[in-house]
């Protein structure tokens, strides 16, 4: 697929001037383990069903997330952790905004 051909649009490099983004991976039925986000950014669900929380409520206020699913958060927040509700596995990207 081509990029999207827009005089509005310019395509980014993963590393950013004003963001880094992460991509984070939860196993089958598992977790990827609890991280501090010292940032404000946001949560972009790509595959699976991933629950991002942290202190045991979920962040934004939302359940598991779909691929797609966008939230923004506050930071910074601490003890988050990315959890597969789905069984197959489940990524999504943490953009930081600096």
């Amino acid at each position: 697929r081509a990029p999207l051909a827009h005089t509005a649009y310019a395509r980014e490099p993963v590393e950013h001037p004003r963001a880094r983004a992460y991509r984070v991976a939860a196993p089958p039925g598992g977790a990827a383990g609890p991280a501090d986000w010292g940032f404000s950014g946001v949560v972009i669900a790509l595959c699976g069903r991933p629950a991002v929380a942290a202190a045991g409520a979920a962040l934004g206020g939302r359940g598991p997330l779909v691929p797609g699913d966008a939230v923004w958060f506050d930071g910074p927040v601490a003890g988050v952790d990315v959890t597969d509700t789905g069984g197959s596995g489940a990524e999504l990207l943490v953009v930081e905004w600096l």
